[in-house]
């Protein structure tokens, strides 16, 4: 069996969820655009940035490229749905991108040229998503990438291809600076004197945004590559002994003019001018508003006591590894405690899962073939009969679904804080490094325990999480995972997450704080 934690969030994203998940923020509609352009070979998983200058971006000389290609074909630019206004973002660059090219004289196909063909391949194809997972399709993958290019190459048969893209990396960061792909921006969200003063001595990694620009011949031989950074996603600062974090308000992500003028001079000029463009001077750039992540408020324990005091509960939701069923049963004792600690009466529901698979396949799947996000209006009411179906049989009043979570646990002083808990994320580090070493902080995999309550109209009542254990640990500089073996092996783990994730529930007197430490 395949061991590690990369297997086991593999299998956990392949398992075809009970619920899908609420789209918040435009994260799983991205996830799935991120999947499909991965398996195309056309962008690359998130990885961390460069620091300081590139090796040359050219992959042949540029006096040879210029004299080979004389005529390029703009791709659409692909943005990332994190960022609002995805498509006009898109169609933004795009416009500044021919802007740049046109005094290169270089005979240039526009972007739409591409957009039609590939609009055609999806109708042709019925999107490239399986409408019942929301994965792409790896047959129809192959076959919409094979006839875009082969199309558009008989109908533009260009000299080179242009390919740019929006791309999340990760950027180093030390004493409230963080340096990527030619750039050095404030990852504290401050400038001048204030960013040190709230930056402490600490390093290690923010995610940002690049740009990043490739030209390739028509044979697929890259001739040409680079990247521009654009901007931090999440500041970072020191709080007497501890460092927040803070996410940059949507609205300020992929808004400034200059910051994409800064990228695009960086990342596509050395092909335009050469020499030349290493001497323009940086536009200037002022960090962008922070925002404090906001809660949903949601209804109290004597709120759904008073309303749905009687739960059925679904068997948890986890991927096919080896402590399927040990972890089911666990999971099934302990939150069947929990919940009639907490007031509630609960009967089992081992029916729900077939229940929600056959009403998926008799609703065509939930998901947008052409998208691969899921769609609301259709997951509703699957969710509905399903959940209608359940408690017209066992005389209940909504259904307990839960769940195991591939999360991010955001790493603090070598401890990761993630879903109410805390773990040390560097367990063989000396105590010399301890003491003297300076602290990092960044992300680390994690798993953890999600839990909703969902009534008859298919609305989650209830939404709560607790952390599990982490899914890797860092050895110096290096993300290891924990071998699969080692997972949901610790009964006291699984208990906490269970009490962490129905904490809210608690009568207010009761309510108890996350742990510090485990």
């Amino acid at each position: 069996m395949t061991r590690g934690i990369v297997s086991l969030v593999a299998k956990i994203s392949r398992t075809r969820p009970i619920i899908p998940p609420v789209e918040k923020g435009r994260p799983m509609r991205f996830r799935h655009m991120l999947a499909t352009l991965i398996a195309m070979g056309a962008l690359p998983p998130l990885t961390p940035a460069a620091t300081t200058g590139h090796d040359s971006p050219f992959k042949v000389s540029r006096a040879e490229l210029l004299r080979t290609v004389k005529s390029v074909g703009v791709m659409p630019v692909l943005v990332p749905e994190l960022v609002p206004d995805p498509d006009g973002v898109a169609r933004r660059l795009e416009a500044e991108v021919l802007l740049r090219m046109t005094p290169a004289r270089f005979e240039l196909v526009a972007p739409e040229s591409m957009k039609e063909i590939e609009d055609r391949a999806k109708a042709t194809l019925g999107g490239l998503y399986d409408p019942m997972t929301g994965r792409p399709n790896g047959d129809k993958v192959r076959a919409y990438r094979e006839y875009v290019t082969n199309e558009y190459r008989h109908v533009h048969p260009v000299d080179a291809w242009l390919r740019v893209r929006v791309v999340e990396r990760l950027a180093p960061t030390v004493n409230g600076t963080a340096t990527w792909d030619g750039v050095s921006d404030s990852s504290t969200g401050r400038t001048g004197f204030a960013t040190y003063m709230v930056s402490g001595l600490a390093s290690g990694h923010v995610p940002v945004l690049s740009l990043s620009v490739q030209l390739s011949a028509a044979d697929g031989r890259v001739l040409y590559e680079n990247l521009g950074g654009l901007q931090v996603l999440r500041y970072v600062r020191r709080v007497a002994d501890n460092i927040e974090t803070l996410r940059v308000d949507p609205k300020f992500i992929m808004h400034d003019s200059a910051r994409d003028a800064r990228a695009l001079g960086i990342a596509l000029d050395p092909l335009l001018r050469g020499e030349q463009a290493k001497a323009q001077a940086e536009p200037p750039v002022a960090p962008a508003a922070a925002t404090e992540t906001t809660t949903v408020r949601q209804p109290s324990r004597d709120e759904l006591l008073a309303h749905f005091h009687r739960l059925a509960l679904a068997p948890l939701e986890i991927g096919p590894i080896e402590q399927h069923d040990q972890a089911q049963a666990r999971y099934a004792e302990l939150l069947r405690d929990r919940l009639t600690q907490l007031g509630f009466e609960v009967v089992p529901a081992e029916d729900y899962a077939t229940r929600w698979r056959e009403e998926l396949k008799n609703a065509g799947g939930v998901y947008d073939p052409f998208t691969g996000h899921a769609d609301e209006a259709k997951r509703r009411a699957a969710l509905a009969k399903v959940v209608g179906a359940v408690r017209d049989q066992h005389e209940v009043d909504a259904v307990v679904v839960p769940a195991i979570e591939a999360r991010n646990a955001y790493l603090q002083d070598d401890y990761a804080t993630w879903d109410g808990a805390k773990e040390l994320a560097v367990p063989t580090k000396s105590k010399f490094d301890a003491f003297f070493g300076l602290s990092h902080y960044g992300y680390v995999r994690s798993l953890s325990l999600g839990v909703r309550f969902v009534d008859a109209e298919g609305e989650f009542l209830y939404e709560g999480r607790g952390a599990i254990q982490l899914a890797e640990h860092l050895e110096g500089q290096r993300h290891v995972s924990v071998p699969e073996s080692d997972l949901f092996a610790d009964p006291a783990k699984d208990r906490q997450a269970v009490e962490i994730a129905l904490n809210q529930l608690e009568p207010p007197a009761a309510v108890k704080r996350p742990e510090s430490g485990r």
